[in-house]
């Protein structure tokens, strides 16, 4: 029928997980505070690492939801996640505006002081001072 069936939010409580034992799903979607903690801590990491070998196993695709580092993007690289979604990635839009985004520029963290110091003006050197603590002036 051309009919896929997803699993949204799994990670983000015990639901997930016990529904995951009962139906066998096309797509499971790893809820974001999962994929954010996985940046930041080893166990949520092998979490990560586990739902993307038990979806690849049932020929499912493991999908990582808010994606919005270079780390959490290098999180889900290394834990063998073959797609994500999130800020980092792109915004929401329509279909006929979608492109390739490639991937390894992403992974590297921005250098906020460039930024800072390269003269232009708005919004993105305001972002930089209040990211590293700095006032207007600084």
């Amino acid at each position: 029928m051309g009919v896929r069936i997803a699993i949204d939010d799994v990670g983000s409580g015990n639901a997930g997980l016990r529904v995951l034992s009962e139906i066998r799903f096309d797509i499971v979607k790893i809820d974001l505070t999962l994929v954010q903690a996985g940046a930041r801590d080893g166990s949520s990491r092998d979490v990560l690492r586990s739902i993307a070998d038990l979806a690849s196993r049932w020929g499912a695709m493991a999908l990582a939801e808010g994606v919005e580092t270079p780390s959490q993007l290098g999180v889900v690289r290394e834990v063998g996640l073959p797609a994500a979604q999130g800020y980092l990635l792109g915004r929401p839009q329509p279909t006929a505006d979608l492109r390739s985004v490639e991937l390894d520029p992403l992974l590297r963290e921005p250098d906020l002081r460039t930024i800072l110091t390269s003269g232009l003006s708005g919004t993105a050197p305001a972002v930089a001072r209040a990211a590293l603590g700095l006032t207007a002036a600084g």
